[in-house]
């Protein structure tokens, strides 16, 4: 072997060996030794969010204006046809829930129904996680910690109904067949 070959192997097992040397804790002794180990445990922030049934299935929430149980434009309100559970976990406080509705309309033809129309509410379960209104304002500081890391309640839909509408369909070809919301949770 040449000195330059021994030399490079040598270097070279001293680099793959330096970490090791450096971070290894021994010791010996008569009868006893001790060593060393140090622990970290890194738990990185997360957020999750359930709307509705979960998993891939996106709810669809229906009013119906029939004119004999409910009279279109004459400013009673029309309950939609399901309460949706929610769920939040997170291991963050402030959390804001938003709710998206760029993209998503509720048309049909040329009349346009706007959003500020739904309302949202808690409808029974715990009451902790407010929602947010569908036009743009969010939902406020939420903070899961205050029990356990979950919040979860029932959130109601309504229909101002103040307004006269011509007949049709409005909100069509959603993923389930209506316009898309989509509710988002951030840690602020």
């Amino acid at each position: 072997m040449t000195l330059r070959k021994l030399m490079l192997t040598s270097v070279t097992a001293a680099a793959f060996c330096a970490p090791m040397l450096a971070s290894a804790d021994s010791a010996s002794g008569a009868g006893a030794a001790s060593a060393d180990l140090d622990f970290t445990i890194t738990i990185d922030d997360y957020v999750f969010l359930q709307i509705g049934s979960g998993g891939t299935t996106t709810d669809l929430i229906t009013f119906t204006i029939d004119g004999a149980t409910n009279i279109a434009g004459n400013s009673t309100p029309i309950a939609g046809d399901q309460t949706v559970p929610v769920t939040l976990t997170a291991n963050t406080s402030n959390i804001e829930i938003t709710a998206d509705i760029s993209g998503a309309t509720l048309t049909d033809g040329t009349s346009t129904i706007p959003w500020s129309d739904i309302t949202i509410s808690n409808a029974g379960g715990s009451g902790d996680i407010t929602p947010p209104t569908l036009n743009g304002s969010s939902s406020g500081s939420l903070d899961p910690n205050t029990s356990g890391g979950t919040l979860t309640d029932t959130w109601s839909f309504e229909y101002v109904n103040d307004t006269y509408y011509a007949p049709g369909t409005y909100g069509t070809g959603g993923a389930a067949g209506g316009a898309v919301v989509t509710f988002t949770a951030t840690s602020l």
